[in-house]
């Protein structure tokens, strides 16, 4: 689609400006949610850009009011560099080794870690770009003051950085309007609204006129191809479809379930809400009538989405309840759990926070018996997050918990993906408020652990 794609070309431009300019010292990314997640894949690959030297570690954690995260990105950076030092061994390149800054915590040790970096490297790297792209911000303004004054340090002359935030999170105009447009490069990576509803609109026209992918009026019926086989009778090609495990009536239904659920986002899209909402159920309708259940799941959760932003919250969650017990009937744990996600999210919304967290609480049970710990750590973490905001303690403790109980039975190739270093340190902090400093430890230093996908270590959560 045009909409994304355009956007996603601007970022790989500047990227690549960035990569070979080195009288920038800062480029700023703002994304919004449809594109973090594209730029944060992106960005790193231009440490492969011809004209580039540096190391391009990522570095997502979070910069809150009671924790600025610093002291976290020391240690991510620390063995970021630890495994550059293998992989260059391996090239017969030897490059020192690196331990944290013993100093004290926050900007000071990593900057120190940093220097510390810069003096171990050798040929052919030169320099360093690093990526801040912090999940959450709470103050921008502090987090620029900080960037601020590692770009003005003399001994970090030879670090760059990159800073990816999100859309909603207001640009740091002050450390922008310092550096000038010859140091600072600022992209906006955005996706149109009105391009969006164009190339749905495209899709759409597309699909109602082509069918099965022939560019053919809808009702003609177009003459055969030179060489084509010959036409199989209805009843022959019904019987061997259902062979193959394949119902017949999707050759029908199919196109038409495209073109609802196309039109449901245009007309979503131009507030014609009405027709969004008959237009998606009628395509929940097509879903049951062929037999899709995992497809007619997620219509029907698409459907309660559009029904809360029309500000019809109990037919939303009557939705959601009638989904995640269609889910349960037939099995299907992943769907009930993202149903059942929905569902805690439009309680929320109408601040009806005991239904939410046991909303969230059943979507991660769902998800650990179906096998999904990644989705159960996070519906966990979300239960916990939740109960945490409202002061329920001991009710946020156990579902934290629980969290890290599944990240510590995950494979370490995935939780180190997963949020369960975040509901770790989330953890920690509720121990710490309580004066459980040596659990506290403990947790940031599994948290850690699980980050560097190396196998979990530490004592279990307690109780």
């Amino acid at each position: 689609m045009q909409s994304y794609s355009d956007p996603l070309n601007n970022l790989h431009e500047d990227g690549s400006w960035f990569a070979r300019a080195h009288e920038l010292r800062l480029w700023l990314l703002r994304c919004d949610a449809d594109l973090r997640k594209p730029a944060l894949t992106l960005v790193p690959k231009f440490e492969f850009h011809h004209d580039n030297r540096s190391p391009w570690p990522v570095l997502v954690d979070a910069y809150m009011t009671g924790d600025d995260g610093w002291q976290l990105r020391a240690n991510v950076l620390v063995r970021d560099w630890a495994e550059r030092v293998v992989a260059f061994a391996g090239e017969g390149i030897v490059q020192g080794p690196v331990e944290a800054s013993a100093g004290p915590p926050g900007l000071a040790c990593f900057r120190a870690t940093l220097i510390r970096v810069l003096e171990a490297m050798a040929p052919p790297i030169v320099g360093f770009v690093v990526v801040l792209a912090p999940t959450v911000v709470e103050k921008v303004d502090a987090l620029a003051s900080d960037v601020a004054e590692l770009l003005g340090d003399p001994a970090l002359g030879r670090c760059r950085f990159v800073v990816i935030l999100d859309l909603d999170v207001p640009p740091p105009t002050t450390l922008l309007d310092a550096l000038g447009p010859v140091a600072a490069q600022v992209t906006l990576c955005r996706v149109d609204d009105d391009a969006k509803a164009s190339d749905l609109r495209a899709m759409l026209s597309a699909s109602d006129a082509r069918q099965l992918g022939m560019a053919w009026p809808m009702g003609v019926i177009p003459p055969p191809r030179v060489g084509d086989p010959p036409s199989i009778p209805t009843a022959e090609r019904d019987a061997l479809l259902r062979a193959e495990g394949i119902e017949p009536a999707l050759m029908d239904g199919a196109p038409q379930l495209r073109v609802e659920v196309l039109a449901a986002a245009v007309a979503m899209k131009d507030g014609h809400g009405a027709e969004a909402i008959a237009r998606q159920s009628e395509a929940c309708r097509l879903c049951a009538t062929l037999g899709l259940r995992e497809l007619e799941i997620i219509c029907r959760t698409s459907l309660a989405a559009y029904l809360s932003g029309l500000g019809e919250r109990a037919r939303a969650k009557q939705v959601l309840s009638e989904t995640v017990e269609l889910a349960r009937s037939h099995g299907l744990r992943r769907g009930e759990n993202q149903a059942l996600l929905a569902l805690g999210l439009v309680h929320n919304l109408d601040r009806e926070y005991p239904a939410a967290i046991a909303a969230y609480t059943e979507a991660a049970r769902a998800a650990e018996a179906g096998d999904e710990p990644l989705l159960a750590i996070e519906a966990w973490r979300m239960s916990g997050q939740l109960a945490a905001q409202q002061g329920l303690d001991h009710a946020a403790v156990e579902a934290f918990g629980h969290a890290v109980r599944v990240g510590r039975a995950t494979e370490v190739e995935l939780v180190s993906n997963s949020s369960a270093p975040e509901a770790a340190r989330q953890l920690a902090s509720l121990y710490t408020r309580h004066g459980m400093h040596e659990h506290a430890a403990s947790l940031h230093a599994l948290a850690d652990a699980m980050e560097a996908t190396q196998p979990a270590v530490g004592e279990a959560v307690p109780a």
